[in-house]
């Protein structure tokens, strides 16, 4: 490789680190998880409020953890437990779903976050 491979390599690196970077901080700190479960809201509660919420539906369940502004869910009896394995949320807009058992996880903002990118 030449000199410049090198320097275009490192010029698309640092961009791609800045956008992202730039990306992230644009998401807003969610304040309230909501609950769906078959598209109906079962559950609200503030994501600062640690709390454990047991969402149960005949012999299914999911075990809902909000704990240090995060929420996640710890155990269920769905196949393949793809929610649990869906990790921690906190960021407004992001969500665990549990397709098997028809259940939505989602953080929310009261802010009003409805630009997404301004342009001149």
């Amino acid at each position: 490789m030449k000199k410049w491979d090198y320097i275009l390599i490192a010029s698309l690196t640092i961009i791609s680190v800045v956008w992202i970077i730039i990306i992230l901080r644009g998401q807003s700190s969610g304040e309230k998880v909501i609950v769906k479960l078959n598209d109906k809201v079962i559950y609200t509660a503030l994501l600062n409020e640690d709390s454990e919420y047991l969402i149960k539906t005949g012999n299914d369940y999911n075990n809902l953890v909000i704990k240090d502004g995060e929420a996640y869910i710890d155990d269920a009896n769905c196949k393949g437990l793809d929610c649990v394995r869906m990790g921690h949320i906190s960021r407004d807009g992001e969500s665990i779903i549990c397709i098997p058992h028809s259940v939505i996880v989602t953080v929310e903002s009261d802010k009003d976050n409805n630009i997404d990118f301004v342009s001149e």
